[in-house]
């Protein structure tokens, strides 16, 4: 992750007062592809900033 990504979390946590919810929802064809690892990945980074 680009270090520049991870000052905007840490801000944008300060900012909501700590509180995250993420989210990964179903796929409506149930097949999984590569952009799917990625919003997993975010969503994980964004959940351990805090």
């Amino acid at each position: 992750m680009h270090p520049w990504t991870k000052d905007l979390l840490k801000k944008h946590v300060e900012e909501v007062g700590g509180i995250v919810h993420t989210r990964f929802p179903p796929e409506r064809n149930r097949v999984l592809h590569i952009g799917h690892a990625k919003d997993v990945n975010m969503d994980f980074c964004y959940a351990k900033v805090n």
